[in-house]
């Protein structure tokens, strides 16, 4: 698009002293959409001998979608010593559950940018009444999230999860039900906040360090930016620290004060 600003100069009694130039995303790449600001490249003088230096800036889109799943097989029971008698649901099952945690690998290729499924639970039978021996299982249970960058990706990463649910159900004599649950709207950055951050993070004297993969979590945060700008950022702490829903994650209550700073000085900027 010519219509897109792709350099600034600035001139002093018609000599260059500085330079902004701009890259914008192109179709299919990975962390934008075509049209998006990629980088932002501003070149001055390092010193009064005319040393230029460049800095360049990248921006980056990150929207997770994401939705949960439930599903849920049912066939019939029999005695563990006759299972030929009964439908059982286990190799449904455990099909189910390989082809899921490796839709990243086998839909590469297929997708605009990585995809994750996840399997968060699942059950064979029951055991409501204590240890089963004697009963072969006749239903079953798998719930999970699917995850991808993009509105197509998500709908065709929900299309293999659907097909494979049909295909392991028929082949196996099973009925299913597949339902969608709690889907998440996009959390998408935008230049202006992240520069923000950028900056009063400086101005609270906190290192910005940029994730070399966007987080793979989805928030409500998402629908805030459906309707306003803004930007989502993590607080680190420490490459020893259990991740989020680790039974032994606890927050480190010393993260309190960074945060409150980088907010105040957040809104300082607002403000001023």
């Amino acid at each position: 698009n010519t219509d897109r600003l792709l350099r600034v100069d600035v001139t002093l009694d018609s000599t260059l002293v500085a330079k902004v130039e701009y890259t914008y995303y192109g179709a299919s790449e990975q962390f934008g959409s075509e049209g998006d600001l990629r980088t932002v490249k501003v070149t001055m003088p390092l010193t009064e001998q005319s040393v230029m230096l460049p800095r360049t800036k990248y921006y980056r889109y990150w929207g997770d979608r994401q939705i949960q799943y439930i599903v849920e097989f049912e066939g019939t029971t029999s005695h563990s010593s006759y299972p030929e008698h009964g439908v059982n649901p286990s190799r449904a099952v455990t099909e189910l559950v390989t082809a899921v945690n490796g839709f990243g690998e086998s839909l590469k290729g297929r997708t605009s940018a990585p995809v994750l499924g996840t399997v968060s639970y699942a059950q064979i039978g029951s055991i409501d009444k204590g240890p089963n021996f004697g009963t072969a299982p006749g239903a079953a249970t798998v719930m999970g999230v699917v995850r991808a960058h993009t509105d197509a990706d998500l709908d065709l990463v929900r299309t293999e999860l659907a097909q494979r649910a049909d295909r392991l159900g028929a082949e196996s004599g099973l009925s299913h039900t597949l339902s969608w649950h709690e889907a998440f709207a996009a959390t998408q950055a935008h230049p202006e906040c992240v520069a923000t951050i950028r900056a009063a993070a400086s101005d609270a004297g906190l290192e910005v360090e940029e994730l070399e993969q966007p987080f793979r979590w989805s928030e409500d945060f998402g629908y805030f930016t459906q309707a306003y700008k803004g930007a989502f950022f993590g607080l680190g702490s420490g490459t020893d620290q259990p991740q989020l829903h680790d039974d032994r994650y606890d927050y480190p209550d010393a993260l309190i004060p960074l945060g409150a700073s980088l907010y105040r000085a957040i809104i300082d900027r607002q403000l001023a």
